[in-house]
């Protein structure tokens, strides 16, 4: 849907709160964890912080671990870009895992 939409999710610096976030997302305080919607910068189709921030739990599952998807504020956008995942057991606990409530409407 947004490589369609003509977003670049290799590479996530340009929107992304990341440490090596580039302009325009490169505000004042990128590179470190920020509230949700801290910058109109960080958003994709009207969705913020879908890159960068923080790794989001997804409902895939991998062997017995959950997937995290969308990188860290202190990891590098090109490197982990919003389209990278990785894996996390449920039980763990970090910083810099987060969640994200959804409404599906039908």
């Amino acid at each position: 849907w947004l490589e369609n939409s003509g977003i670049n999710v290799n590479d996530s610096r340009t929107y992304g709160n990341y440490d090596d976030s580039e302009s325009p997302a490169n505000v004042n305080g990128h590179g470190t964890k920020q509230v949700a919607g801290y910058s109109e910068y960080w958003k994709v189709k009207n969705i913020y912080d879908l890159a960068g921030n923080s790794w989001e739990w997804t409902n895939e599952v991998y062997s017995s671990s959950r997937v995290v998807r969308g990188g860290d504020y202190d990891l590098h956008g090109s490197s982990s870009p919003v389209s990278d995942r990785g894996f996390s057991d449920v039980s763990n606990t970090s910083g810099d895992l987060s969640f994200r409530l959804q409404l599906y409407i039908k």
